[in-house]
Parts: C-alpha cells; sequence; structure tokens
C-alpha cells in the first residue's frame, strides 16, 4: 500500500473505528482528486450503539456503502461528509435498565454532547496531523 492508501486507512480509523470493524482492505476505494474514500460491505461493531443509552442492543449491522468526501487540501476549515447507504441492524432489548423518560433523555443529551466534542476532536487532531511535515 502507498503513502496515501496509509494515510486513509488511518483516517477512516480515526473517524469510523469506534463504531465499524476493520474493514477488509479490498473493499476500500480511494479517488485522490476527489477525496472520496468508499467503504463497501462495512459491519458495524456491537458496541456502535453504546454511547447512547438506548434501551435497545445491536445484534448485528451491516452497511452497503459508507462514503467519507475529505476536503485534502482544506482539512482544518472545510467539512467532511459521509454518504450512507442501505443499513441494515437488528436490535434487540437491551438488559440494561435506562430509569425514568426523563432521565434517559438527559444521559441521550450529555452523550450527544460527548460525542460531538470527540468529533470536533477528532477533526481537529486530523488537520493537525495532516499540517504537520
Amino acid at each position: 500500500r502507498n503513502m496515501f492508501e496509509n494515510f486513509s486507512g488511518n483516517l477512516v480509523e480515526k473517524l469510523c473505528g469506534k463504531y465499524i470493524e476493520n474493514s477488509d482492505p479490498r473493499n476500500l476505494r480511494l479517488s485522490l482528486l476527489s477525496g472520496k474514500i468508499q467503504l463497501q460491505n462495512v459491519i458495524l461493531k456491537a458496541s456502535a450503539f453504546d454511547d447512547f443509552d438506548f434501551p435497545l442492543s445491536m445484534v448485528h449491522g451491516t452497511i452497503d456503502l459508507l462514503e467519507l468526501k475529505v476536503p485534502w487540501s482544506k482539512l482544518d476549515g472545510s467539512s467532511t461528509s459521509v454518504l450512507v447507504e442501505n443499513v441494515n441492524i437488528l436490535f434487540r432489548p437491551s438488559t440494561q435498565d435506562t430509569g425514568t423518560a426523563e432521565a434517559y433523555s438527559r444521559r441521550s443529551a450529555d452523550r450527544l454532547k460527548r460525542l460531538d466534542a470527540d468529533l470536533s476532536s477528532r477533526r481537529r487532531s486530523l488537520a493537525l496531523s495532516s499540517a504537520s511535515p
């Protein structure tokens, strides 16, 4: 694999690694000029929805196509877009007690704030690492 493919693989891992299983390199498509990274036949980690404190647990999940469009020349200021096609997820009732509806809503809002902060931190980290020689 060349340096760009290694960087792209690392980028996918940083952005999505918490949610997807290690992808097969044969399912990774790169387009250098357009900044597209495509993953096909993605398998979701069983823990992908744990941070959301749903009263459901994921049994199995797949995504036919996950496409990241990364503005390589402007990582520090431009948005990275994500396209997701054909998501299939099987849930079962969770065995953990989520408490009252108000407590559940509060916990969910707190987790979404933490996820947003985590994503912002990852984007800053990516921008800094791409700016380094």
